[in-house]
């Protein structure tokens, strides 16, 4: 003996379907969301190393123009 059974939500499909939609909406947002903040860190970091270059080549060329003997005096 088979039995049949209509399990259907109590609201309805159109109701499912909306929470549905709005869960993947809300995935999407936060996908994107961390896609914004990885490249946010990435540009961060790319500054900061390039900050410290700039850095380091400031200390190298302020060293370099210092006088090397004492005769100027």
């Amino acid at each position: 003996m088979e039995m049949k059974q209509n399990i259907q939500p109590i609201m309805g499909n159109d109701y499912v379907q909306q929470k549905i939609n709005r869960i993947i909406s809300d995935i999407r947002m936060q996908v994107d969301l961390c896609e914004i903040i990885e490249t946010d860190a990435e540009i961060s970091i790319i500054s900061r190393m390039s900050d410290e270059r700039l850095r380091k080549r400031k200390v190298t060329t302020k060293k370099s123009n210092k006088p090397t003997n004492n005769n100027n005096l």
